[in-house]
């Protein structure tokens, strides 16, 4: 169990978390992105970005964790939802990304 918890310590260290913020204007009709329920903690995460979508130009990415809908907290996949389907335009979303840290 040791070696696991070391791994993950090492993991969660190489990595740098920050927070992003995308608008999606009355022009973007849809947002191009599937969010699904992530399993370990119950966030909502980005899991596909379609070629050609407002989300791809926007620059979301696979993997992305929303935190943020028009600066509304958004914590779980259950709080996001309703959030998104009730957001109009422009709609505000705030995205937490992990990115490697460069040595």
């Amino acid at each position: 169990m040791g070696e696991l918890f070391d791994e993950v310590k090492q993991t969660v260290k190489d990595y740098n978390a920050r927070e992003v913020t995308v608008v999606f204007m009355p022009s973007d009709v849809k947002l191009g992105m599937r969010i699904e329920k992530r399993p370990s903690d119950g966030a909502a995460e980005v899991t596909l970005v379609h070629d050609g979508s407002s989300a791809l130009r926007l620059g979301v990415r696979a993997d992305d964790v929303v935190c943020a809908v028009n600066g509304y907290p958004a914590r779980t996949f259950e709080e996001t939802m309703p959030l998104l389907k009730n957001a109009g335009r422009p709609l505000h979303l705030t995205l937490r990304r992990y990115e490697p840290i460069l040595n």
